[in-house]
């Protein structure tokens, strides 16, 4: 049987034209089941627009239009305001309590007056009592205006304070040397006067970084200044170094440290780079800078071995000075003094090489060199300490230490710093020749107290000329963190070995790498039987695995003998070797997957910094230093140091580690 269908006309079964495919025996009502889907839609679709159309004019004619009228009932508002009064100090008219009609008044049309929006002062002045009339007020007739139809346009946003105070005096130089120097304050003056001593150039790298940096913070300390904590990249430190001490070191316990050695005697404190460069930005006035080289005798890299002095030269307690002509010293390299005169001498080609910074920095740029002569001093060439007690500070602060070549320097210093024009010479300085010609006789340098505000130094001595000073120095808290990671990911029971092969003569590399494998292997035999993970820490720029391309670095000169030394270190961890089944970390191998697995919040893949030598050897002293077992060269085959000095400590308070070191070669 087939489907039952409504009984329709000979007329209900025609189909429309459009659907001549439609069967004839259909209804209407079947027809629509053979309607386009899209048709449909569309049908649908036009119902919803009408709906919604009527919606909203429901809406705005039960809510819009009372609204608008609420708008522009305001100028009836105002004007129905009965009585005002002056308020004599604030408001020039304040309007007393209004009252309004309750009906609704709509204006008729017309352009609206443009006002700004002082309106609304006049408008807080309602709550006053006020017995004064308004229909003379010129902005009420302009609101009551009978063509008024739409809201004043509004074109001035009031003030947040309607009567503000005049703005504060712009900062002068002694406000911003007492706001950054109050507590490094290096005289009793009042404001405070900023001195500071900056070390645009340290020689030699990371590993002698302490013993250097403790002597400029005695050299500040005996200069009455602060000295500016240098910046570090490259595994070295100095003014123009691409990297903030804080990188590298602790530098807030350095800052500490030398606070609580130098007691209450002023000078000798250390400020970060960032606050020096906020206050060479903030002074209105720049800052008087001189530049002193210090290096030995016999170096090569002293203003000497490019010019010859322009004012005069001495020497002292076999200490030599000579000074310059500060238009020489031309960090732009025009050497143009204010003349427009030429007086280059190839010091600034010097100084580009060494550093580049000072002219091309926006902060360091702010230092103005020309007012105090460049000074080239020369201590003989086995200069050093005489005195190898640690220095204390008495109750005054005052330094106590014997007589050394360094307090010779000193002395040097305090004399010779503002004061080397040729018509006065200090005593004891010895003028070459005569007044050099291209002098500007009118020129005068400023001496005594008023000696520059910022003393740069160019710092190229290898050996200490003062005492030691406990240490200060400490690795930065993130970089400990992340060694904590890398440490944690090898294990804690590991033999570390500490190589570094740089320093290390080619022709004994060969005896190195066979005393190295012999004294591992006795260890692994012996008291560290069991151990599974042995950490090599080298400056080898080459990954241990293969893997991977060159580390950047300072070694550079790598030769067969260096291939062949590694390779045979590599063999005996390798199949079939004496250490096979043992595991050879390096950090080029661990630290990857520590970075790429997430396991340290602090830092990132493709975080440039870890791509800096000095960063990466930091890493690697961090955790060979924690190393059960730990192996480093003798004399000729790498010896370190500091990680020994560290261990040593570690053993006496008993936190762990079975030996300070084992010498190998």
């Amino acid at each position: 049987m087939g489907p039952l269908l409504p009984s329709t006309s000979q007329d209900d079964m025609t189909c429309p034209s459009k659907y001549p495919h439609a069967p004839n025996h259909s209804n209407r009502l079947t027809w629509l089941h053979f309607k386009k889907p899209a048709q449909i839609l569309r049908h649908r679709r036009s119902l919803l627009v009408l709906g919604v159309t009527l919606l909203l004019f429901c809406l705005y004619t039960r809510l819009g239009l009372p609204l608008l009228g609420r708008q522009s009932h305001l100028a009836s508002i105002l004007k129905n305001t009965s009585r005002s009064s002056v308020y004599k100090n604030n408001c020039s008219v304040i309007l007393s309590s209004p009252n309004e009609k309750k009906e609704t008044t709509h204006l008729k049309s017309g352009k609206p007056p443009t006002v700004n929006r002082s309106i609304l002062d006049k408008l807080n002045c309602l709550h006053l009592n006020s017995q004064d009339d308004l229909d003379d007020l010129p902005w009420l007739k302009a609101l009551s205006h009978p063509n008024l139809t739409k809201p004043p346009l509004i074109t001035h946003i009031p003030s947040t304070h309607p009567h503000p105070h005049p703005p504060p005096a712009p900062p002068t130089t002694p406000s911003i040397d007492s706001h950054f120097c109050s507590y490094h304050s290096h005289s009793h003056s009042h404001p405070p006067k900023c001195r500071f001593l900056l070390p645009s150039y340290i020689p030699e790298q990371l590993s002698k970084s302490h013993l250097h940096l403790t002597q400029l913070i005695l050299l500040s300390r005996l200069l009455n200044r602060t000295l500016v904590f240098p910046n570090v990249g490259r595994s070295r430190m100095g003014a123009c170094a691409r990297w903030e001490g804080g990188m590298y070191w602790d530098v807030e316990k350095v800052i500490l440290g030398v606070r609580e050695w130098a007691g209450a005697g002023g000078g000798g404190g250390v400020v970060e780079m960032e606050e020096f460069k906020r206050w060479l930005v903030r002074r209105p006035d720049r800052p008087a800078a001189q530049m002193v080289q210090i290096s030995p005798l016999t170096s090569p890299r002293t203003f000497l071995a490019t010019q010859p002095p322009t004012l005069n030269t001495m020497e002292r307690n076999g200490i030599h000075l000579a000074s310059y002509l500060p238009a020489n010293f031309d960090l732009d390299g025009t050497g143009a003094d204010a003349t427009g005169t030429t007086k280059s001498n190839g010091l600034h080609e010097y100084f580009k090489k060494r550093s580049p910074c000072l002219s091309k920095s926006k902060y360091f740029s702010r230092m103005d060199f020309s007012r105090y002569p460049l000074l080239s001093i020369r201590l003989p060439d086995n200069a050093s300490s005489s005195t190898p007690a640690v220095p204390t500070s008495g109750d005054q602060g005052e330094l106590n230490v014997s007589r050394s070549i360094g307090l010779d320097l000193v002395d040097l210093l305090h004399e010779q710093i503002g004061r080397s024009s040729p018509h006065n010479l200090p005593g004891g300085l010895t003028s070459t020749d005569e007044t050099p010609a291209n002098f500007p006789q009118t020129r005068t340098f400023s001496h005594g107290d008023e000696n520059a505000e910022v003393l740069v130094i160019d710092y190229d001595l290898r050996h200490p000329i003062f005492p030691s000073l406990p240490p200060l120095l400490a690795y930065s808290p993130r970089l400990v963190s992340l060694a904590d990671v890398l440490i944690s990911r090898v294990g804690n029971g590991f033999l570390g070995v500490h190589w570094r092969m740089e320093s290390v003569p080619r022709e004994g590399l060969g005896v190195c790498v066979g005393e190295l494998v012999g004294t591992i292997e006795r260890l692994l035999s012996g008291e560290g039987k069991g151990m599974k993970d042995v950490w090599l820490a080298t400056d080898y720029p080459f990954p241990i695995s293969g893997k991977g391309g060159r580390r950047s670095g300072t070694f550079r000169s790598i030769t067969a003998e260096h291939v062949d030394a590694m390779n045979v270190l590599k063999s005996a961890f390798g199949r079939g070797g004496r250490f096979d089944g043992v595991r050879l970390w390096g950090l080029d191998e661990v630290l990857p997957l520590v970075i790429s697995g997430g396991r340290s919040e602090r830092w990132e893949e493709g975080d440039e910094l870890l791509e800096d030598e000095g960063v990466l050897g930091i890493l690697d002293k961090l955790v060979v230093r924690e190393a059960v077992w730990f192996v480093s060269g003798a004399k000729g085959c790498g010896r370190v140091r500091e990680i020994v000095d560290y261990r040593k400590e570690a053993v006496e308070q008993g936190r762990g580690l079975r030996n300070v070191v084992d010498l190998f070669g």
